[in-house]
């Protein structure tokens, strides 16, 4: 059984994977039974988890075992479903893709990244928090390009339809960074950004930012 270890906003996903659509968010005031476990692409473990008609997964970076965990068997991940560029319908028929909601051309945003969301081993720093800011967006090859308030933008790759992916060094050389950016509509988008610094290996900051198209 696992429950959360810290706060609020850790998210229950579809697979192991940071990447991975987003079910629902962990109560904290319920413990949940763990079913399996694999890694995600990085080779970070995730928890199966028992949530009903669908299972669901977990980080177990993000979350505190309670009881035999170790003797919990390793399963086989749920494929990753990537939806049909354009919103075209997928082959054989069947339900067509969501549109593409990215935008075509350069573009500017306002971002709101909220408040820093700690979990893991933190030392007891104050909380890195951000004001919040314009950010550059436009098309690249296969992603989006995404430059914030950092000198350097990042390169952001298609997971499925509306959602782009990043992980890896942050521009500034002082971590890791996993960016999962959703857009809700031409002008509005969601973003999970989660900090891992170099000095502090074990304690992740989370932001859950909310974005809207200036231009």
């Amino acid at each position: 059984m696992v429950g959360l270890s810290t706060g609020s906003g850790v998210a229950l996903r579809v697979g192991p994977g940071a990447d991975r659509g987003e079910i629902a968010s962990m109560r904290p005031d319920i413990g949940y039974v763990v079913s399996g476990w694999a890694n995600d692409p990085d080779g970070a473990p995730w928890w199966e988890l028992v949530t009903g008609a669908q299972k669901s997964w977990v980080a177990q970076s993000a979350v505190r075992a309670i009881g035999a965990c170790e003797a919990v068997a390793e399963v086989e991940a749920p494929p990753v479903v990537v939806a049909p560029p354009g919103g075209a319908p997928p082959a054989g028929g069947g339900t067509a893709a969501s549109p593409d909601l990215a935008p075509t051309s350069n573009s500017v945003w306002q971002m709101k990244p909220g408040s820093d969301n700690l979990s893991g081993e933190c030392s007891g720093a104050p909380a890195i928090n951000f004001c919040d800011h314009l950010a550059a967006i436009g098309p690249i090859s296969g992603g989006i390009s995404w430059r914030g308030m950092e000198a350097s933008p990042y390169s952001l790759t298609q997971t499925r339809s509306n959602v782009y992916y990043y992980s890896g060094p942050n521009v500034l050389g002082t971590g890791t960074i996993t960016m999962t950016l959703t857009f809700s509509s031409e002008t509005t988008l969601n973003m999970t950004m989660v900090l891992v610094l170099s000095s502090e290996p074990n304690c992740q900051h989370t932001y859950y930012y909310t974005g809207s198209r200036n231009w």
